[in-house]
């Protein structure tokens, strides 16, 4: 029982990580300016895809439980 939690409490910590590397790189993105089409970002293990949606930026990665997960910042113009 205790190992069993214990997994699901790594699993969420490692989403949680793939999560923040994900703001990161969105962030950076929007302060460099640079946004053009999709793009491939891999950090450590975890793969991240850059692109725009509408007047949005956005960053997609899948996470340890296989779901797509996904976040967008407006441009702002």
């Amino acid at each position: 029982m205790i190992i069993a939690h214990w997994t699901i409490i790594m699993i969420e910590r490692e989403n949680k990580k793939a999560e923040t590397i994900a703001n990161q790189i969105l962030y950076e993105v929007m302060m460099n300016g640079q946004i053009g089409n999709e793009t491939v970002v891999v950090r450590g293990t975890h793969t991240f895809s850059l692109f725009m949606r509408s007047n949005e930026q956005c960053v997609r990665w899948e996470d340890r439980l296989k779901r797509t997960k996904e976040r967008c910042e407006s441009l702002g113009q």
